[in-house]
């Protein structure tokens, strides 16, 4: 899918309308769900398309068979609504709603044929999270069940093929009213959310589109986070390199924002950035190694900021403090260990200085400069009222 084409609410919709697996002309055995899914390379693509409807047909023909089926896997939630167009195996589904069952989640391409696990997709939504944490805190929550009454979920005929209401999804990231700290945000119960009288109504919903993402799944989730009253609602599509001859499809992002009647529109503006929870944002391109990257606006620093780039400065600094350290040590061996420590507490704190190795390497010839850089107390004081530099044993 490419959110390109889909740049108002209807046509987001109106895209999805083409993603169901039309009925197959063949009459449905349940035998056909004995076909194993097709990776690529195992068949052709009209094989591979055709049993991918067929095995949907067979469930739908034969209910009470796959229902047993269903039963007897080993991570079976009779509380979950299961979509006969979605594969559940032992170790593996591509219902994306289920990931919290599973230890994988494949998507099928347009071709039919089962995508291994989306490395890239993961990568993304790993520095996405991060990136927002920096930004927001700890209301940003990774694949939470996100459970709703019945009556919404019938209201807006959120079904499974065969007719079954859905009570639950699970969005890509979701940014809460209030925060969770680090300890309860590792929690599974604390990322199982209700909406009800008692849990604020999120403040954000994002979606990652991907090559594999089934279309009909986004347009359902933009009526649900709309009838929810969920602020915004932000669809990410990372991109994809083309195929020999075709060119690459771009990095996109689609923000919708909840108006004055309580429905979705497209939020248009700068084309470089918008603002998603009244922080600025933009989305960097990737290259052929690495997913592209969310960038928020960091006011105090005024700079463009990233967890990629965040990690990278830490590993550059942590290098530059190891370095001046060893300096520290060989110039001055009888500084005292709790001077050390307060020193490398205050690089670490407030960053280097940019003179710091010159400073220390002049630190014995001229030691009021070098006393100047250290971190000062009262406790400096020696007893006739000097500060103990560098040479005294603090």
């Amino acid at each position: 899918m490419s959110i390109a084409t889909a740049s108002r609410p209807e046509a987001l919709i109106s895209v999805a309308q083409g993603s169901e697996l039309e009925p197959c002309a063949q009459s449905a055995t349940w035998d056909k769900w004995n076909d194993p899914a097709p990776r690529r390379g195992d068949t052709d693509t009209e094989t591979a398309l055709q049993a991918r409807k067929q095995r949907a047909q067979a469930r739908l023909a034969f209910p009470a068979m796959w229902q047993a089926y269903l039963a007897g896997l080993p991570h079976y939630d009779v509380g979950f609504a299961y979509d006969e167009l979605h594969e559940y195996h032992d170790d593996w589904s591509s219902d994306p709603d289920y990931r919290g069952h599973v230890a994988h989640v494949f998507g099928f391409d347009e071709d039919g044929f089962v995508m291994p696990d989306a490395t890239w997709h993961n990568r993304f939504i790993a520095w996405l999270l991060d990136t927002l944490r920096d930004a927001l805190g700890y209301r940003v929550v990774r694949e939470p069940e996100f459970h709703f009454p019945a009556e919404i979920g019938e209201r807006l005929e959120l079904t499974t093929k065969s007719g079954k209401v859905k009570e639950m999804v699970v969005p890509d990231l979701l940014v809460l009213i209030d925060a969770l700290d680090e300890e309860r945000e590792h929690r599974v119960d604390e990322r199982t959310l209700y909406v009800d009288v008692d849990t604020p109504t999120p403040a954000l919903a994002v979606e990652i589109v991907s090559p594999t993402s089934d279309n009909h799944d986004f347009a359902n989730k933009f009526r649900l986070y709309e009838a929810l009253g969920i602020n915004e609602y932000l669809l990410v599509d990372t991109g994809e390199l083309g195929k020999p001859g075709e060119p690459d499809r771009p990095a996109n992002m689609i923000l919708y924002r909840l108006d004055g009647e309580g429905r979705y529109q497209q939020v248009e503006g700068n084309p470089d950035w918008f603002s998603i929870c009244d922080i600025p944002v933009r989305l960097q391109p990737g290259d052929i190694k690495n997913p592209p990257y969310l960038q928020w606006w960091d006011e105090t620093g005024s700079l463009w900021r990233d967890a990629r780039s965040d990690e990278k400065q830490a590993q550059i600094q942590e290098g530059e403090i190891r370095t001046l350290l060893q300096a520290l040590d060989v110039r001055f061996p009888n500084l005292s260990h709790t001077l050390r420590s307060r020193v490398e507490s205050s690089w670490r704190e407030a960053g280097v200085p940019d003179d710091m190795l010159v400073r220390i390497m002049d630190g014995t010839e001229h030691p009021s400069e070098w006393q100047d850089v250290l971190p000062h107390t009262d406790s400096d004081v020696d007893g006739n009222g000097r500060r103990a530099g560098p040479t005294g044993m603090l």
